[in-house]
């Protein structure tokens, strides 16, 4: 299982930036975009900006990638946004090119937001006590060669 985290969109009150470049480890429906960090000399992120991460995975052996979870921690210094994508629905999976909102909640979908007041299971998490909280995906099995992602979006505090 290979993994790639991006800074896909940055909103300030300035602008809005997105980042291209397009790895060829990747197979199309999914072609990772943005960039891994905000560390550009140029780019002044403030209070109250937006920034949207895509982590992006691939089963990329001969075999199955099975019973797969992904836990990301929200940032130091940022919050998550709960409805980003629609109402209730802060999370966007892409498997196998088709694109579905998630709701934050732990409930039947395989995404949820683990608010610091709700330490998350280690693992697949590995701080279980995040100050901002934490994503979790449960994606279960990954067909070899099938690829997706999964975004979200904070506010810098």
């Amino acid at each position: 299982l290979r993994l790639g985290k991006r800074v896909t969109v940055l909103k300030t009150t300035n602008y809005t930036e997105v980042n291209a470049e397009n790895p060829a480890l990747w197979p199309p429906p999914v072609q990772p975009v943005g960039r891994p960090d905000l560390l550009k000399p140029q780019t002044l992120v403030r209070s109250g900006d937006q920034v949207e991460y895509t982590i992006y995975f691939i089963s990329a052996g001969s075999q199955n990638a099975t019973n797969v979870q992904l836990c990301d921690a929200i940032p130091a210094g940022t919050t998550f946004i709960n409805n980003s994508f629609s109402s209730n629905s802060g999370v966007l999976l892409n498997r196998s090119g088709t694109n579905t909102p998630l709701t934050n909640a732990s409930d039947t979908d395989p995404a949820s937001f683990l608010s610091p007041l709700a330490p998350v299971a280690s693992p697949p998490c590995t701080n279980a006590n995040n100050p901002n909280g934490s994503i979790l995906l449960n994606l279960g099995d990954i067909p070899a060669g099938n690829a997706g992602f999964l975004r979200f979006r904070v506010k810098i505090d």
